[in-house]
């Protein structure tokens, strides 16, 4: 993961609060555009989509 790259979901996908699977607190569709803000952290990386900052796992991301 590359910081201040984007990135596109690649299936609907729980955002996190935190780096742990414990603080999912919503979804974020397929093919939503995210962009990371630091490295990847326990298989999360935080990302910013529309002005909010959340955690989300690597495995549902691919580069553009």
């Amino acid at each position: 993961i590359g910081i201040d790259l984007s990135y596109r979901l690649i299936k609907d996908s729980k955002i996190y609060g935190e780096a742990d699977k414990e603080t999912a607190f919503d979804t974020l569709e397929k093919d939503s555009v995210v962009k990371a803000l630091q490295e990847e952290e326990n298989g999360f990386v935080y990302v910013t989509y529309q002005g909010q900052d959340f955690y989300i796992e690597v495995s549902n991301l691919e580069g553009i």
